[in-house]
């Protein structure tokens, strides 16, 4: 695990599932402009198909935010950063 904004998620403990090169900078972003508020992180679905069923991942980049260990919101595509801001920040508050 990553010691840095960006966490890179063991299987045992996800929280948002990326590996598009252009969804990545922006994911990196958000790790560190909310940082000490939320978790932001990424998983590699190929290394950890488990996870990525458990939560219905088919598409790549998806974006998952979890509140109190439940999925409250998931953004599917890469989106521009202001989106994920937007989405990301409504559950943060």
């Amino acid at each position: 695990m990553s010691h840095g904004p960006l966490a890179s998620l063991p299987q045992r403990n996800y929280r948002a599932l990326t590996s598009n090169t252009k969804f990545a900078p922006a994911v990196a972003d958000l790790a560190r402009e909310f940082a000490g508020r939320a978790v932001v992180g990424k998983l590699n679905v190929d290394q950890n198909p488990r996870t990525a069923s458990r939560h219905g991942v088919m598409s790549i980049p998806t974006l998952l935010i979890f509140k109190n260990g439940q999925v409250v919101d998931q953004i599917v595509g890469a989106q521009p950063a202001p989106v994920l801001r937007q989405r990301l920040a409504r559950r943060v508050g």
